[in-house]
């Protein structure tokens, strides 16, 4: 419990998983300012990121307590049930309303909502349900922009940040600065 790398791992997950939550409120209460396409991107969006930060919590720390944005009462949130089937329930809806190609750069795409919804699935031992997404994502899989996925040319280049740009290795990225003052990367 004195750990501060697990104490900066437990905040930062469920403050992910409160901003997804947020955004999933808000867009319902401004659903009328949306086309149904905006809105379904935007929900798959928020949901594949609650399924990534429950993800990484249940991953650290066993069980841990699902809250989506229904939640008020969070000092009754136990850590008794288990939540593969909530994070499952995320990912799936991203991947089944994800486009291949998304807008812009850095958006997850229902490629990488996939590779995410299948990792899931290894670590409970459903082997034969991870599989067939694998297929797909081999089989027709792009990166956010449309490139298709592959392995680049020079293994070495994989740790580049010239060659981050259009890599057909890279599934889901984001760029982050460190250092640089904002209050939201350190």
């Amino acid at each position: 419990p004195g750990n501060p790398k697990l104490n900066s791992k437990w905040r930062a997950s469920y403050a992910g998983i409160g901003l997804a939550n947020t955004t999933i409120k808000n867009l319902e209460l401004a659903r009328d300012e949306f086309s149904d396409a905006d809105y379904t991107r935007i929900l798959a969006e928020a949901r594949f990121l609650r399924g990534l930060f429950h993800f990484e919590a249940r991953k650290v720390f066993g069980r841990v307590p699902f809250v989506d944005e229904t939640v008020e009462d969070f000092a009754a949130l136990t850590n008794s049930a288990e939540i593969w089937p909530n994070i499952e329930a995320d990912l799936q809806y991203a991947y089944d309303n994800l486009s291949g190609v998304m807008p812009n750069e850095g958006r997850v795409n229902k490629y990488a909502a996939g590779a995410l919804l299948a990792k899931a699935k290894i670590f409970q031992a459903k082997w034969s349900e991870a599989k067939p997404i694998f297929d797909d994502i081999i089989n027709n899989g792009t990166t956010s922009t449309g490139v298709p996925l592959g392995l680049i040319d020079q293994f070495h280049h994989v740790f580049r940040a010239d060659f981050e740009s259009g890599n057909p290795e890279l599934m889901f990225g984001y760029e982050a600065a460190f250092g640089d003052g904002s209050i939201s990367n350190g």
